[in-house]
């Protein structure tokens, strides 16, 4: 009995430690948001200390601080940049005015009896 208990452990280990070498289990983390903000949240712009109580979303700035509710999450400042998507080079028959081009009517429907 100890000999069978012996040799599940021994594979038990073996299949974890091939699923963490297979899959990369150990490389995720969780990084603090707070982190790339300064260490505190606080913005690291040096423009002196930030509002986060009054943030207004529409003034189309990124949320400076470390977000706890959803539109700061939404809103939150990243490190990403914005890649502009190239319409005319992109999407087959465009129109050179960059509107769309028109949908074709749907063909009638078959009234066959098949």
């Amino acid at each position: 009995m100890r000999r069978r208990l012996f040799f599940f452990c021994v594979i038990a280990i073996g299949v974890a430690a091939g699923c963490n070498a297979i899959f990369g289990i150990g490389d995720y983390a969780v990084v603090d948001d707070a982190s790339t903000l300064g260490g505190d949240g606080s913005n690291e712009g040096g423009e002196g200390s930030v509002d986060c109580d009054n943030y207004d979303p529409a003034s189309g700035q990124c949320y400076p601080c470390a977000p706890k509710k959803d539109p700061e999450f939404l809103n939150a400042c990243t490190g990403s940049q914005c890649v502009p998507f190239d319409d005319k080079a992109r999407v087959p028959q465009f129109n050179p005015d960059g509107s769309l081009p028109t949908v074709p009517d749907l063909p009638p429907p078959d009234s066959g009896g098949g």
